[in-house]
């Protein structure tokens, strides 16, 4: 069989809060610099999960009554928790969320995320997929999924601003975040299977290759992946569709005529 382990995959997003700043006039190309703020942005909340458990992890900012926050133990906390991470899952994750999460891990003195690989949902679907948008609400509805919880930009200038008293909207401001990553989940698990470079690790070959996102033994072999010196057996499981990659061979063992 094809003996796998699954990478352990976690899902995960941010929700950030806008720099305040001074400024003349608004309008469209506007040149405002960075001595204009008045307010560094910060991370509001984070939310993030592990395919094997079904919970979602949170953690939310200080938010002080004038509307400016810290995000100390937010960065901490989402830090640590994405610490297990093997391959790390975000929609424009890798431009964004992974980025922001290190820019204020460097802040606050705290270490950066540790090195993994990243799969962004969002480079998937532009790279595969002619879509009409490619945010991660289009194409949750258009594969028939719950769209997400409705926002406006008044949730977060209620709560950079000062207007959340009783801190009610951080709160809603949470549940959405956590909502984004179950939706995130959903559709990465759709997304993966036309994904040419499907999550999986320490492969070896066997005799009777068996699919480890289905445990089906009706696998078939579909050509090879080949590298310059070495080549991978490919199979795809005739019950889910998914391909697989079988254990590294050198590249004599398939090239003929290079062997020495």
């Amino acid at each position: 069989m094809i003996k796998t382990m699954k990478a352990n995959t976690c899902f995960a997003d941010v929700e950030t809060s806008p720099n305040l700043g001074l400024f003349w006039r608004a309008g469209y190309k506007i040149n405002i610099s960075s001595a204009q703020i008045v307010r560094e942005r910060t991370l509001l909340s984070a939310a993030w999960s592990y395919n094997n458990s079904k919970r979602v992890f949170s953690a939310k900012a200080k938010v002080y009554k004038d509307g400016s926050s810290c995000d100390y133990k937010l960065v901490k906390a989402v830090t640590s928790g994405l610490i297990d991470a093997e391959v790390l899952v975000g929609h424009n994750g890798d431009k964004f969320d992974w980025r922001w999460i290190n820019g204020r891990a460097l802040i606050h003195g705290l270490p950066k995320l540790a090195p993994v690989r990243t799969v962004d949902t969002l480079k998937v679907a532009r790279k595969y997929f002619d879509l009409n948008s490619y945010r991660l609400d289009y194409i949750a509805r258009l594969l028939g999924l719950e769209p997400k919880l409705n926002t406006e930009y008044d949730l977060w200038k209620k709560i950079c601003t000062g207007q959340d008293k009783d801190g009610s909207l951080l709160k809603y401001m949470v549940q959405y975040n956590k909502h984004d990553v179950v939706l995130l989940r959903e559709v990465y698990n759709i997304l993966e299977k036309y994904n040419d470079s499907p999550v999986i690790a320490n492969q070896v070959i066997d005799a009777n290759p068996v699919c480890p996102f289905c445990d089906s033994k009706k696998l078939q072999k579909r050509g090879k992946f080949l590298n310059l010196k070495t080549w991978r057996q490919r199979y795809q499981c005739r019950s889910c569709g998914e391909f697989l990659k079988g254990g590294l061979q050198k590249k004599d063992d398939y090239f003929f005529g290079n062997a020495k």
